[in-house]
């Protein structure tokens, strides 16, 4: 598998940055990790519970979330983790979507990142489902996967209320360039 990167990640020194990108294939976290080495992802809590996933996690600093809790609380950061130019990825999508299709965002990410002041990077992952499909264990193909970093979208000034359509405008930022060939 061949990973290639269109455009970078741009956003200002000292501003926590929180990457929203699809999610078709295993091989996105892989991707996403060639594209932007040091970031640090975000996971479902049950993950952790599978040993090998669960030390890969662990060293790579992800940061659990239970999906299953119904107490209204949305996604938030461990109490004292830094913030100032941490780039936190998250696919909103919520799991891996199946072939040819996707699933709609979750909000959760998107009021993070209005709780921080982050600024959201829509990331459009191209081919990583050629390469490595969904439910084929580890069957990986020959394949070239794109990662392609989009127009990033600022939250300053955003309210809690904004969410839906911060999270909107990154689905069809996202969707629009998967129509378009990598």
């Amino acid at each position: 598998v061949d990973f290639r990167v269109a455009d970078r990640l741009q956003s200002p020194a000292g501003t926590m940055r929180v990457i929203v990108a699809n999610h078709s294939s295993p091989l996105d976290i892989a991707a996403l990790l060639a594209a932007e080495p040091g970031l640090t992802f975000v996971a479902a809590a049950d993950l952790f519970r599978v040993p090998l996933l669960a030390a890969a996690m662990r060293a790579l600093r992800t940061v659990a979330v239970d999906r299953r809790s119904r107490t209204g609380v949305h996604l938030s950061l461990p109490p004292g983790r830094p913030t100032s130019d941490l780039v936190l990825a998250v696919f909103p999508e919520g799991g891996i979507a199946p072939p040819g299709q996707r699933l709609p965002f979750r909000r959760s990410p998107f009021a993070l990142a209005i709780d921080h002041g982050a600024v959201v990077v829509p990331v459009a992952i191209h081919d990583s489902d050629r390469a490595l499909p969904p439910g084929s264990r580890l069957g990986v193909r020959p394949a070239t996967v794109t990662v392609e970093f989009l127009e990033p979208i600022t939250t300053a000034g955003r309210t809690l209320a904004d969410r839906h359509a911060v999270c909107e405008l990154a689905e069809r930022r996202i969707g629009e360039a998967l129509r378009r060939p990598a």
